[in-house]
């Protein structure tokens, strides 16, 4: 075969790998069979050849794909049913040629002499070709497209071209025997006006027609009435303002019509009698703002149907009630206000919903009741203020969930307490300001362990008025992979960070965090890490910082390969930042009004040590009424405060800051059952200990126990209770230390008062 690869191309295939490149929508679904050969493509002295490569299966059974992705909405059962057919039932390119390979040529920027020339030179090879593809290649009525008597056409393409109806009606109707075959038609981004061209003969058995980007404004479609086998018929980017009535009568066959980028400003109630196969309508990008009511009623198979970018208002209720076999719909940039109980009434098997982008300000609680099987939802960039604590409760099913660029100052307890499917969550650019209880509107303790199980991305970026996270927004979600809090107004980060056991990515910048929690060193694997534009006062609650960022073996040296992105719409993975190279991170790094880079030196000059207990009362006698000294000398930096826990579980905290009084803490029930290493550690917290909301009280405790200054116990009038273990527990940021001594009563006290 001759050609050139800079103007035109001729290349051969075999019958069913031609089969394979056709979109899987175009073309039915060959029952499953084993292939003991796989297509090869190779270029040999500028042209192509696909051959047979012996040796590869095609088809398997198996599934490789990850259990964790396998949660993803695939987007094949969103989409239209495929239909199965016999092997003998192939369409008819294997019968192209006796050799069972399909020809096929395709010509870009060239005129049409070099086209006609490339035709007529394969006449004397009695090679006829199953697609001509032209682009760029302007009409000539001088040199007209000359094609030989090609019984074997299927597909013929002739676009961005400048064509016009006068140049098609004459080469229809000088050669219309060569395109009876043909069921592939695209003469998209031409000057078309109308369709007068499209003769009985020519187009009959034309299955998909693409004319976009057209200029059919005055063309009243009839021709279409010859096309009867259509299944696939695309207007879009074609300046129509107005649809015949019952324009699609006779295309009984059409399975996807798609009328998107035009200037629609409404719709005939009757538009779609007759398409009752229709299962795909586009008609995004118009300006419709009323539709008829239950307009798409004949099209009871329609599974996607796309109205966004328009001026729609509102759907009254059961507008939806005949198309219960719809799978996506698109309403996004639209006006609407509100959804009603109503309004998706009997959209069971609807899949993906988009409502982004529109002004609504109220959602029913029950909106979403029929939703059984959604599993992507997007709400974002509304007037939404409030939600119903149960709105999602009947969506079992849901896996994506975005609520970003609304108005929430706070979401209801329990909002996700039905959520065991959950993938991807995305709540950015609000105005929210805290985090109720998500997984429960009642007691955490009887919450289903499986809701929010099996989140993986969670993203909450850009709610500037958010300083806070409560511990219980991380009490399910030990699976999360991606937490993204860039650009809040965080002040500090939960402890409970640190359950995150498989989180891989991590986003906290530009908040306004002094320090992070230690225990950040405990995910294991995580492998991006973004901690730049905070306000870090660079103390020593952030000395262990050094060493875990300076670890050549943490898993922020080993990088994983960039996922790929899950969202699009119903939401699409934030791409990777190139500062969460860790090596970036060092180098951007700096303390509040430090220079750039410099954090990492000045933490490691600091004066950081681990308490110590330098000196500790010993054991000794006590007289009975006499006053005990127990000291507690210890030493570290900063300097450690000091927790005294007496033989009654009476609990004293004092403060290593003269200007913090003591914390006192009179167990009253189990009085012979020490604190925990839990509530230790709960004391040492001093955010948890402001959110007891506690008393600070002097330092006389009653009149008998007091802390001095030093941090040690004076125990006035000693009395028999007071005899015991008292335990002295040293701590600051860089860790703990303890002591205990007993005070015994001086036996011949009992002696001389018997």
């Amino acid at each position: 075969i001759s050609g050139d690869s800079t103007h035109c191309l001729a290349t051969y295939s075999s019958a069913e790998a031609y089969l394979a490149q056709i979109p899987q929508q175009h073309r039915p679904q060959i029952r499953p069979r084993i292939r003991t050969w796989q297509e090869h493509e190779f270029s040999l002295l500028g042209y192509k050849f696909h051959l047979p490569f012996v040796g590869h299966a095609v088809d398997s059974d198996l599934d490789d794909s990850d259990s964790d992705e396998g949660l993803w909405l695939d987007a094949a059962d969103a989409g239209s049913e495929s239909v199965e057919v016999e092997e003998h039932e192939l369409p008819s390119v294997g019968h192209v040629d006796p050799t069972g390979n399909v020809f096929k040529l395709n010509c870009e920027h060239v005129d049409l002499r070099r086209v006609n020339q490339e035709l007529l030179s394969q006449r004397s090879s009695h090679i006829n070709y199953n697609q001509l593809m032209l682009a760029h290649v302007p009409a000539d009525r001088s040199n007209p497209l000359k094609l030989p008597q090609l019984e074997s056409l299927r597909e013929f393409s002739w676009q961005s071209s400048e064509l016009k109806d006068e140049t098609l009606m004459e080469l229809f109707t000088r050669q219309p025997r060569s395109f009876e075959y043909m069921e592939r038609l695209n003469l998209a981004e031409n000057r078309l006006e109308c369709l007068h061209w499209a003769i009985p003969l020519a187009v009959r058995r034309v299955k998909v027609l693409e004319m976009s980007g057209n200029r059919l404004s005055n063309c009243s479609l009839l021709n279409l009435q010859y096309m009867k086998q259509l299944q696939e018929l695309h207007l879009d980017r074609s300046e129509l303002t107005y649809l015949p009535q019952r324009f699609l009568g006779e295309l009984s066959e059409l399975r996807m019509l798609n009328l998107s980028q035009n200037l629609l400003t409404e719709l005939p109630r009757d538009i779609f009698v007759g398409a009752l196969k229709l299962e795909r309508l586009y008609l995004s990008g118009n300006r419709l703002s009323v539709l008829p009511f239950m307009l798409f009623q004949t099209a009871a198979d329609l599974q996607v149907l796309d109205l966004s970018d328009n001026r729609l208002l509102s759907f009254p209720d059961n507008f939806f009630a005949r198309n219960g076999q719809l799978r996506q719909l698109h309403l996004q940039r639209n006006q609407l206000k509100s959804i009603g109980k109503h309004s998706l009434y009997s959209l069971r098997e609807l899949r993906q919903l988009d409502l982004s982008q529109n002004s609504l300000s109220v959602i029913d609680r029950k909106a979403f009741e029929s939703l059984d099987h959604l599993l992507a939802l997007n709400v974002s960039g509304n007037n939404l203020t409030l939600l119903s604590s149960i709105i999602f409760q009947s969506l079992h099913a849901l896996r994506q969930l975005d609520l970003s660029r609304n108005q929430f100052k706070q979401l209801p307890s329990g909002l996700f307490q039905r959520q065991r499917s959950l993938v991807l969550l995305r709540i950015d650019e609000t105005p929210i300001e805290q985090f109720s209880n998500w997984i429960s509107r009642y007691d955490e303790s009887l919450v289903d362990p499986q809701v929010l199980h099996r989140l993986r991305y969670l993203s909450v970026q850009q709610n500037r008025k958010l300083t806070y996270l409560p511990a219980t927004l991380f009490a399910n979600t030990p699976n999360i992979r991606e937490l993204l809090l860039a650009e809040n107004g965080l002040l500090q980060l939960p402890t409970q960070i640190s359950g995150l056991s498989r989180l891989q990515r991590l986003s906290v910048r530009g908040n306004s965090l002094g320090s992070l929690p230690e225990n950040i060193k405990e995910l294991r694997q995580l492998h991006y890490l973004n901690i730049l534009g905070n306000e870090y006062q660079c103390d020593c609650s952030m000395y262990w910082l050094t060493a875990w960022l300076a670890n050549t073996s943490t898993s922020l040296r080993h990088q994983m390969p960039q996922a790929q992105n899950h969202s699009n719409g119903s939401t699409n993975q934030t791409p990777l930042d190139s500062y969460e190279s860790i090596d970036h991170q060092i180098d951007a790094l700096k303390c509040q009004y430090g220079y750039r880079g410099d954090m990492l030196r000045v933490l490691s000059k600091l004066n950081c040590s681990v308490p110590t207990v330098v000196q500790f009362s010993e054991p000794k006698m006590h007289k009975l009424l006499s006053t005990a000294k127990l000291e507690c000398q210890i030493s570290g930096s900063p300097v450690p405060d000091i927790i005294w826990v007496t033989p009654r579980n009476k609990i004293l905290r004092h403060h290593a800051d003269p200007d913090k009084r003591p914390i006192i803490i009179d167990s009253k029930e189990d009085a012979h059952q020490p604190p925990s290493a839990q509530e230790l550690a709960a004391l040492m917290d001093e955010s948890y200990i402001q959110s007891l909301n506690w008393t600070r009280q002097n330092s006389l405790v009653g009149r008998r126990v007091v802390l001095v200054e030093n941090g040690s116990l004076l125990v006035h009038n000693i009395s028999r209770i007071d005899s015991g273990l008292y335990t002295c527990y040293a701590f600051n940021v860089m860790g703990k230390a303890s002591a205990g001594l007993r005070l015994y009563i001086d036996p011949i006290v009992f002696y001389r008062v018997k």
